[in-house]
């Protein structure tokens, strides 16, 4: 009952996958990665530091306890891994726990999005400017528990609207592009360069994004991590069609023929204002045509 998690939030999470690969093999994806990232929260949460035998020990007993219940290679599912920790020593005023559990469990997933023909397909997302995900100087960059929390009513309200994922701007000036509700926000330009926000204190510290960045080096394709604007042409609803480029801190509108509508199909961001709809491709163009919502 007086459990310190229950009442001052003290607990952080993890999450990554194990794979059947086609020689057979079961590989973990990033697993030390999701430890400094856990030890990172702990520090800030004035949680003990998960020592990196205790993780490896745990993680890998488990997933070996549950080999059987990797997924087969080629099914598109994953074993699931997640570690925790809490605190749960009894605490009822202000303060760090006087005791912590450590626990990691394991589940058999499929795609985390509805996938057709073993392709994921596009998403539609919510700029919902409703709400902030976290404090410029807040705990944002951490696995805290506590932030999954602050976007449920967010992310009800995307879904309720046809949404499936929320895409959250900066909480100061309310026109940055920060990250989605699920995931980090990353684009390839129309010149073949690897955009990411920076990664404040108020964006996750994406274990996926670092191994992205890392091949994208590999491959030798520029990476420009910066604040991206996001922008919009008016509130009317002219039949206007906009594109907008990106660079770096602005965005900068030119005009593009009608017909280029068709090219903007790869995702489609609605932006909760007035109706304004938007298109992103993956070159990242973005562009915005007045109109109304259809019925």
């Amino acid at each position: 009952m007086l459990a310190n998690v229950f009442h001052y939030g003290q607990a952080l999470f993890e999450g990554f996958k194990g794979f059947h690969t086609k020689q057979g093999d079961v590989c973990l994806f990033a697993d030390r990665l999701s430890w400094a990232r856990m030890n990172h929260g702990c520090r800030r949460f004035r949680i003990p530091e998960v020592p990196v035998q205790v993780w490896d020990r745990a993680v890998h007993d488990v997933v070996k306890d549950n080999i059987a219940y990797v997924p087969s290679y080629g099914t598109n599912g994953a074993l699931y891994v997640r570690p925790f920790i809490f605190g749960s020593g009894p605490r009822l005023g202000l303060g760090p726990s006087p005791e912590y559990t450590f626990v990691v469990f394991v589940n058999p997933v499929g795609s985390y999005y509805k996938n057709e023909g073993g392709a994921m397909q596009a998403l539609d997302g919510l700029v919902n400017d409703s709400y902030d995900r976290a404090a410029p100087l807040g705990c944002g960059d951490c696995k805290a528990a506590g932030n999954y929390a602050a976007d449920l009513e967010s992310m009800y309200v995307s879904k309720r609207k046809g949404y499936p994922i929320s895409l959250y701007l900066d909480a100061v000036e309310r026109r940055y592009v920060e990250e989605f509700n699920t995931s980090n926000f990353v684009a390839i330009t129309k010149d073949g360069k690897y955009i990411t926000p920076d990664a404040p204190r108020s964006v996750l510290d994406s274990n996926t994004n670092k191994v992205l960045l890392q091949l994208a080096s590999d491959m030798s394709i520029p990476v420009e991590p910066t604040s991206q604007s996001l922008g919009w042409k008016g509130r009317s609803q002219s039949s206007e069609l906009a594109r907008w480029s990106i660079s770096f801190d602005r965005m900068q509108p030119s005009k593009i023929a009608r017909g280029t509508w068709q090219l903007l199909q790869a995702f489609r961001i609605q932006l909760d204002l007035e109706f304004v709809r938007f298109k992103w491709s993956l070159q990242f163009v973005l562009a915005a045509k007045g109109r109304k919502r259809p019925p």
